[in-house]
């Protein structure tokens, strides 16, 4: 049984899907909103200091290599393979 998606619904999901995207498609300056980490990702994640919510700054990105994530006083690199799991959003300010 299939449920129906209201007008609202529908106009949030197309924005987000608009808005999001995986973090090996950030460019370096952006910041950045962690939206989305798998879960084989996130235990590890959480010890580095990165978790869903937090606004992050793409320091650098080597094309086909890490992207670079500064958060407060740290940087930490994250691979590509792993950098195309983690969803995330382009912060607007």
């Amino acid at each position: 049984m299939s449920h129906p998606i209201s007008p609202i619904s529908a106009i949030v999901n197309e924005n987000y899907s608009q808005l999001a995207m995986q973090l090996d498609q950030a460019k370096s300056g952006q910041s950045l909103h962690i939206h989305e980490i798998p879960s084989q990702l996130k235990a590890n994640l959480i010890r580095l200091g990165i978790c869903e919510g937090d606004k992050v700054f793409c320091s650098s990105k080597i094309p086909g290599g890490p992207v670079v994530l500064q958060k407060d006083l740290q940087e930490i690199a994250i691979g590509n393979s792993y950098a195309k799991l983690i969803k995330v959003e382009q912060c607007k300010s």
